[in-house]
């Protein structure tokens, strides 16, 4: 069993690793959404990036609590980690263009955030002074 300490070892090199290679949370598209359907557990080549504490920027994590899932693949349905299964099902039926990164990481067990895009905000220009005045249309 790995110890406390050791896990937030492992933690703080993730972070450093994820932001060193600027690393961005998975989006699967609609086609690896439909293999996590269809399979029932993740497919070959599926790859959670372990971001740990470090936030891209052009991400945010949504408001849901973090999924704590089995990494395993092998958890029973009675224990308190999603088994691979019902991980895989939360996926497709999340909204597009949720993505998905590991938060903390045990010896079996992961939280797993959800992100969004963050929505750039506009930049407006302003052709007065800063007090508020305008230039009128021509």
């Amino acid at each position: 069993m790995i110890g406390t300490k050791t896990i937030r070892e492992i933690n703080r090199a993730a972070t450093r690793d994820a932001r060193r290679s600027q690393q961005q949370p998975w989006q699967p598209n609609e086609a690896e959404r439909l293999r996590v359907l269809a399979f029932g557990r993740k497919p070959q080549g599926m790859s959670i990036p372990f971001l740990a504490d470090y936030k891209p920027g052009a991400w945010r994590q949504t408001d849901d609590e973090p999924l704590f899932v089995d990494m395993r693949g092998c958890g029973l349905p009675s224990e308190p980690a999603l088994t691979m299964e019902k991980f895989c099902r939360t996926i497709a039926a999340d909204p597009e263009g949720t993505a998905y990164a590991v938060l903390e990481h045990g010896q079996f067990r992961a939280r797993v955030a959800r992100f969004v895009r963050k929505i750039a905000k506009p930049h407006y220009r302003h052709g007065g002074s800063h007090f508020g005045k305008f230039r009128k249309p021509a």
